[in-house]
């Protein structure tokens, strides 16, 4: 790696990428900011190439963009070889950016495999993809390189990108000569240089705008989906047209189901990966249709909540002035109060008013209100008007349904042929046996359903009623996602066997949320729990109360250990019985998750004590995957300062780790616990989000501060949640934290729970002042609790 000076303006740091050139970070020593210089080996052949290449980036900085990275300098250097000949380089210097899209899309997905980005953010960005290369073909110039490589993220908060690598791009003087040097990234390429490619040709007529457009629509199809095309997909499709039709149209398909608020979207991409590029369009023309027809635009839900109904005087004269008729969310929580005659009136002017809306989402939210039988009816008669929907959402939890009122819901809701993704929360809501089995299997025609969310918890439902969850699951074979909550019901450990039966028929299926809290499992139900989930990418396992021994836990770990694809792990199991022994069996299977990057463990309430803790934190310690996402609670389980030797070691070795939860509340921790932590922190300098709770225990002023002292090493912190209660410290210790703010530099929110400690008035008016003084300094959302009050 270069470091030192080769130019007396810059001062090379470190080396950022190395394919065929070199890239550096560098400082400009003038103006003492970062830079990034491209570093090109020159010979005879390559001079005329890389001057060409400065023309266009003078040409680009003399018509900047601000999507298009900035050309800053270029210059020239020698360097003699150990035989005594020199060798010239070209060396370019342009803005320093954070990363490219590809690496952000896989740092991304690594913590979340279910990671997307939002519809803002997709419009967002290719909107101002397109704008940037229409700027580049006013001034006549072809990228001829597009890919996420050359794409640069320079602001994560409000996702800037810029294009980069410009200069290898042409710059088109003649439009009637199209004869153009093959270039590009293969598996980027527009299908017509890619057929020039395959002959070895090397140059070929085409159009390079229109081959730009191809090859960005096959970025916008990544950004939109995460998901890359593989190069033996590549050559699978692009040696066979009409399979590359269909490959296209079905991502066109897929875009528009991820994203139906951005208008036009599936119509943009059409127009920019038309195989003919006769028929495709260029820069120009994308940009014009996009102003003219007013596409890309992110049509906003209709959202109607309780407060704007309670506004209306005249229920009769009521109109909604609503745009978009294709999304509407019903927040109608905070009508409790009303009286049923008075709730059936609001819903039956809104039934009134959406009768005609063609709407593909629809969210219904009235929770804890007086909704039954009869108050539900102009619910049904929505859904009865809305036979076109792709997504439902009827939270409706706590009220009194009853058996009727699901049975009118389900047959409105069995005629969607196309719904796709549908959400039932109807926990604590007066049903019994008689209803689910008389309503669930009215779904059961819903085959082409891809997410199911079915809450039906705290309704004292019996064992009699089980095989109807199942049987209505199990007859949704292209179901990819499933979140099942039956907690706190007259159920046992069949359950479990009943859903290891049905996850056998679900061959799509990767991610799964099961909720079978306070319900006895014991140890037979927990077994067949792990040997349900070796499949899955995603299993979220909340089994808090569900007296669940050691044994259980060991027959688990030996079905998780199979799951060679588990990539995010949730296992919340609290309150039950489970030992040291059981933390021991766990421990010894977690560091075989070879692909687990996302790990939630709680076993708050069970006494596992420093042993149980160590077993645990070790395996941690030990995995060889690096974790990106980490929850470790165990709240209220004997455990001293002794038992977080490992939980340091891990905040050591887990060097990918960005988002970290720790719960050690109501344990035995002292001043020696917070030392671990002090030295564990002190090289978890990644660390962006810190959740940390450790009330009620005897911390102490010292304890307090030697932590403070251990997060302040936290550079790029972003988010601290720390709660301090009754931890025997006083408001010089919340002092000691408030002045170490200014070394968090990044930081956005903090959050401090410092209640039922030594403060007095005098203290609470002193962190008064100072967090006046900090927030007039810094950007910082600051939430800080002393004594009864909260101030920010």
């Amino acid at each position: 790696m270069m470091t030192g000076n080769i130019n007396p303006e810059y001062r090379y740091l470190s080396i950022l990428a190395k394919t065929w050139n070199e890239v550096y970070m560098a400082e400009n020593l003038q103006t003492k900011q970062k830079c990034c210089i491209k570093q090109v080996l020159i010979d005879e052949l390559l001079r005329e190439r890389f001057q060409s290449e400065i023309q266009i980036l003078q040409k680009i900085k003399a018509y900047p963009h601000p999507n298009i990275i900035s050309f800053e300098d270029s210059f020239y250097y020698e360097k003699v070889t150990t035989q005594d000949k020199a060798i010239t380089f070209g060396c370019i210097v342009m803005e320093l950016g954070i990363t490219n899209l590809q690496q952000y899309i896989q740092s991304k997905k690594q913590s979340d495999p279910e990671f997307r980005f939002q519809e803002y953010e997709v419009a967002d960005f290719f909107v101002t993809m397109i704008k940037a290369h229409s700027h580049l073909q006013e001034i006549k110039i072809a990228h001829r390189d597009i890919k996420p490589e050359n794409i640069i993220l320079f602001n994560d908060e409000n996702l800037l990108f810029k294009v980069c690598d410009v200069g290898f791009g042409t710059e088109i003087i003649d439009e009637e000569q199209r004869s153009r040097t093959i270039g590009g990234t293969v598996l980027y390429q527009a299908p017509e240089v890619y057929r020039a490619f395959k002959r070895r040709k090397h140059q070929a007529k085409y159009n390079p705008y229109k081959s730009d457009v191809f090859s960005l629509g096959l970025v916008f199809l990544l950004f939109a989906t995460t998901h890359n095309m593989t190069k033996q997909q590549r050559e699978e499709l692009f040696d066979d047209e009409m399979k590359l039709y269909n490959y296209l149209r079905e991502k066109r398909k897929q875009v528009k189901e991820l994203y139906p608020r951005i208008k036009g979207v599936s119509k943009i991409l059409k127009l920019m990966l038309d195989i003919s590029p006769d028929q495709r369009y260029d820069f120009s023309q994308l940009s014009q249709i996009i102003e003219e027809r007013q596409y890309l635009e992110v049509k906003s839900p209709a959202k109607i909540n309780h407060k704007h109904l309670q506004s209306i005087v005249n229920l009769d004269d009521f109109q909604l002035d609503i745009k978009n008729k294709e999304d509407v969310y019903l927040d109608l929580n905070g009508m409790q109060n009303k009286s049923q005659d008075e709730l059936l009136k609001f819903l039956e002017t809104i039934a009134q008013q959406v009768k005609n809306f063609q709407m593909i989402t629809l969210q219904i939210k009235l929770e804890m209100s007086c909704l039954n039988v009869r108050t539900v009816a102009p619910i049904e008669k929505i859904l009865n008007r809305a036979q076109k929907l792709k997504e439902l959402q009827l939270h409706l939890w706590n009220n009194k349904l009853g058996n009727l009122g699901l049975l009118f819901l389900t047959k409105a809701i069995m005629k969607m042929s196309e719904l796709k993704r549908l959400t039932l929360e109807i926990s604590n809501n007066l049903l019994s046996d008689e209803g689910i089995n008389n309503s669930l299997p009215l779904l059961e025609g819903l085959v082409q359903m891809e997410e199911l969310k079915l809450d039906f918890g705290l309704n004292y439902l019996p064992m009699d009623c089980c095989e109807a969850f199942f049987s209505l699951i199990s007859a949704m074979p292209k179901l990819k996602k499933l979140d099942l909550s039956l907690e706190s019901n007259y159920m046992n450990q069949v359950l479990s066997k009943l859903l290891k039966q049905t996850v056998k028929r679900l061959p799509l299926l990767n991610q799964l949320s099961i909720n079978f809290s306070n319900i006895p499992m014991h140890n037979e139900g927990f077994y067949d729990l792990g040997e349900s989930i070796s499949e899955l990418e995603n299993c979220e396992l909340f089994l808090w109360g569900s007296q669940i021994k050691d044994f259980g836990v060991e027959e688990f770990a030996k079905g998780l250990s199979k799951c060679e694809k588990i990539k995010h792990l949730n296992l919340t199991l609290w309150n039950n019985q489970i030992t040291k022994k059981g933390c021991e069996s766990l421990g010894q299977v977690l560091p075989k998750l070879k692909k687990l990057s996302s790990l939630t463990i709680d076993l708050s309430k069970n006494r596992i004590e420093d042993e149980g803790v160590r077993f645990l934190a070790k395996a941690i310690h030990e995995m060889q995957q690096p974790l990106r996402v980490l929850q470790f609670w165990i709240e209220n389980v004997s455990c001293s300062s002794f038992g977080l030797r490992y939980v340091n070691r891990f905040l050591v070795t887990q060097t990918k780790l960005r988002n970290i939860s720790l719960n050690f509340r109501s344990n035995q921790i002292g001043l020696d616990g917070m030392e671990l932590l002090y030295n564990g922190f002190g090289q978890a300098t990644q660390l962006e989000t810190v959740n940390l709770i450790l009330d009620h225990n005897p911390l102490g002023d010292d304890g307090v501060n030697t932590l403070f002292k251990g997060l302040c090493k936290l550079k790029e912190l972003q988010s601290l949640f720390l709660s301090l209660e009754s931890v025997q410290g006083s408001g010089n210790s919340v002092t000691v934290m408030l002045s170490s703010i200014k070394s968090w530099t990044e930081l956005k929110e903090l959050h401090v729970n410092f209640l039922k400690n030594d403060t007095d008035l005098a203290d609470d008016i002193n962190l008064k002042n100072r967090l006046l003084e900090i927030q007039s300094t810094a950007k910082i959302n600051i939430e800080l609790k002393t004594i009864n009050q909260q101030q920010k």
